[in-house]
């Protein structure tokens, strides 16, 4: 079974987004949601797309890829590599 992060890197490539960024992107998301708890996709896109990201980088499965990835780095539970 591929890690979180893996199959991350699959939907992010497939938007355009380069493996190397996976662990900036996870960040900036993560940041954007806990600022905004209430925002919705289109809010993080934009915010995503003010930091530099793609237009539509994000989508339902990436959000629920990212939450996933960063509830496995709280709870102390083993990642793939890196900070996540």
């Amino acid at each position: 079974m591929q890690g979180l992060k893996a199959v991350l890197k699959q939907h992010l490539k497939r938007k355009g987004i380069d493996s190397h960024a996976v662990d900036r992107f996870v960040k900036d998301v993560w940041s954007i949601c806990r600022n905004d708890p209430t925002g919705d996709l289109q809010s993080i896109n934009a915010h995503l797309q003010l930091l530099g990201w793609p237009r539509h980088a994000a989508n339902a499965a990436i959000i629920e890829l990212v939450a996933a990835i960063y509830e496995r780095h709280r709870t102390g539970q083993p990642s793939e590599g890196g900070l996540l």
